[in-house]
């Protein structure tokens, strides 16, 4: 008569411990390959959306979107088209004008979402909120410079009621290839369609508590169109806070 063999507990529990071991090796090597993927990834959307930019500027006699339009709408709710609602049909997107006018957007875009960005919506925004990973650099009153974007009104005559330069052009850049255009804005509130961090002017800005989602850096795209991994204090000049609004996130001044 034949006999069967099994394991007996010791061998069980030598398989698991061996097991074990090899998870333990070959964990924080998968982790590490994922972030990589992440942040290659993340910056393959920036070059995308920078892209973008482009083929909007050479429409629109060179000058980039505004950070946001605010149209006429009911008192506390206007109607909003934001710099990704602007790009709609570059990034080969077919989002409805409802969709693209509304507060904030229903409809998921990948392209605006780094996939390192894990951060769920704020509830206060809703459950039908989406996700955007991305802002422009803001523009300020000249003669003071600043990044591209700026926020602006219209009124029910369709006239921009804001003082001052309402858009940029993408020349305007003095060092295009060290000037910021696009980077990583990591909070609850920043979705798609919706005004809140679509444009900011500082490293301190670009999330709640300083927190880069890359290793410690975050991906920014310039005025050229090149994407770059950089910690956040080295896009500004040595020794100043992350709430120095200078260096590479202006385009005219401070370099």
């Amino acid at each position: 008569m034949s006999r069967k063999s099994a394991f007996t507990l010791v061998e069980l529990l030598v398989v698991i411990g061996i097991i074990s071991v090899l998870i333990a090796i070959l964990l924080p090597a998968l982790n590490k390959a994922r972030a990589a993927a992440n942040t290659v990834a993340c910056a393959s959307n920036m070059r995308q959306i920078v892209t973008a930019m482009f083929m909007y500027a050479n429409n629109n006699h060179g000058y980039l979107p505004p950070a946001d339009l605010r149209l006429p709408g009911s008192p506390g709710n206007p109607q909003v088209l934001t710099w990704d609602d602007l790009l709609d049909p570059y990034l080969g997107l077919q989002r409805s004008q409802a969709v693209l006018e509304s507060w904030r957007s229903s409809v998921d875009v990948p392209v605006l979402r780094c996939p390192a960005d894990t951060l769920p919506v704020d509830p206060g925004l809703g459950v039908v909120a989406r996700r955007r990973s991305y802002a422009i650099t803001a523009e300020t009153n000249p003669p003071i410079g600043g990044g591209f974007g700026r926020q602006l009104s219209v009124d029910a005559s369709g006239m921009i009621t804001d003082t001052g330069a309402p858009f940029v052009k993408i020349t305007s850049a003095r060092r295009p290839t060290e000037t910021i255009l696009l980077f990583e804005a990591i909070w609850p509130d920043n979705v798609i369609g919706y005004s809140g961090h679509d444009c900011h002017l500082r490293p301190a800005d670009q999330s709640p508590g300083f927190k880069p989602i890359h290793n410690g850096k975050y991906n920014y795209a310039f005025a050229d169109g090149h994407v770059r991994l950089m910690a956040p204090q080295d896009t500004i000049p040595a020794g100043q806070p992350l709430t120095y609004a200078g260096g590479m996130w202006t385009r005219t001044y401070n370099h």
